[in-house]
């Protein structure tokens, strides 16, 4: 997956969030409160505006993949079982023993493949519109398919195998505790329980049934002694089982599938971006939209804009945001706003220059129709009024 859902070729070079326009325009704001409902970090996104039309509509087309239930679904499903599975892995490397850390990390890698398997059927079931998900379609199927992934996938299965028949019973005579594959000793402990305990009983499963007041023992570093003397004890026993488990994580201890981490923290922008505009048009009943970007000296226009910030802070409360209109005729530079002190210049200004840079990230911007151009992003700034 050697690809990215937000670029197309070199990310731009991130403007720095110290920037005036950032401040002026409330965008920090914005963008810390959209980072809050992430659980990965994504802020440094929004410091990289997009610089043609065609990447803009490129992160448009997957943000009306994401409008799509299904497609929301799909996507937030994924990357929250990538985070629990990442954590996993993580875990695994700090395991008590080398044999939890293998067994841990087997798990959680052939867990990490089905997960890729699902969203690769899941995405060709989903048919999405956009370019972004259908390469990312065909680069999932391509990582499946290659030699590695599947020498892989196939050392996974055998080793997972091998596992589930390595069989062992346990002797305990007092701290004494021996470990066997004689299955004599098992049958023989419940012949001996049957004949003691058989006449006095009416229900002989009862002996077979887990004791539920008996406590398992305190794991220490997600282990205990016992079960660690317990392992080394099955090394003699399946010698070959236990090797080929540590040699699996000699080998694959730092795999990582190319591009993953990426997509998983791309994916994430995407679903934090939609989780916080619909939140927003659902609680203030006002109205997102991706604008349609035009040449610069086409006719421009916002219908039914807002100021981002000041929806934040109404969200919920009984008074109404009031909607405003942004009209740029082609003859028409620039706007001069005039009006009494407190008659919202300041915030209509800062709608109209919300506007220009949230398009410029490809995202939706307040408003229920818009025609924007793209700004450059040079010299941003905002002018007091007069």
């Amino acid at each position: 997956m050697q690809m990215s859902l937000l670029f197309l070729g070199q990310p731009p070079v991130a403007r720095p969030a110290t920037a005036s326009c950032f401040q002026d325009l409330n965008l920090n704001l914005i963008f810390e409160q959209i980072q809050q409902d992430c659980p990965v970090p994504i802020k440094d996104i929004f410091y990289q505006p997009l610089t043609t039309i065609e990447a803009v509509q490129r992160r448009q087309a997957i943000f009306r993949d994401l409008l799509r239930p299904a497609g929301y679904q799909l996507m937030a499903h994924f990357v929250t079982a990538a985070a629990e599975t990442a954590a996993k892995i993580k875990q695994a490397h700090h395991d008590w023993t080398a044999d939890q850390q293998a067994a841990d990390l087997l798990t959680a890698l052939y867990e990490q493949h089905e997960q890729l398997e699902k969203l690769t059927e899941a995405l060709a079931h989903f048919q999405p519109q956009s370019l972004g998900l259908q390469k990312l379609q065909a680069d999932l199927d391509t990582y499946l398919q290659a030699p590695a992934t599947q020498q892989l996938l196939t050392m996974m299965r055998t080793l997972t195998s091998a596992l589930v028949q390595v069989q062992f019973y346990l002797t305990i005579n007092g701290r004494y505790v021996r470990v066997t594959t004689n299955q004599l000793a098992a049958s023989n402990s419940a012949e001996v329980a049957t004949k003691l305990f058989g006449p006095i009983m009416t229900d002989l499963s009862e002996l077979y049934r887990p004791n539920a007041s008996i406590k398992t023992a305190e794991a220490v570093n997600g282990d205990t002694s016992l079960q660690a003397n317990i392992v080394v004890q099955l090394h003699k026993l399946y010698p070959a089982v236990f090797t080929q488990l540590t040699t699996f994580y000699q080998q694959y201890q730092q795999y990582t599938v190319p591009g993953y981490e990426q997509v998983v923290t791309e994916l994430n922008w995407y679903l934090a971006v939609q989780r916080y505009t619909q939140r927003l048009a659902r609680m203030n009943q006002l109205n997102f939209v991706l604008p349609t970007l035009v040449e610069l000296g086409a006719p421009e226009r916002i219908e039914a804009g807002f100021d981002l910030e000041l929806a934040y802070v109404q969200a919920g409360k009984q008074t109404a945001v009031v909607p405003n209109d942004y009209v740029l005729n082609p003859n028409e530079q620039f706007l001069i706003v005039a009006g009494p002190n407190q008659g919202g210049k300041t915030t209509y200004i800062r709608m109209i220059g919300q506007a220009y840079y949230l398009a410029a990230l490809g995202m939706p911007i307040p408003g229920s129709r818009a025609t924007l151009h793209l700004a450059s992003h040079s010299s941003v700034k905002k002018r007091q009024p007069s």
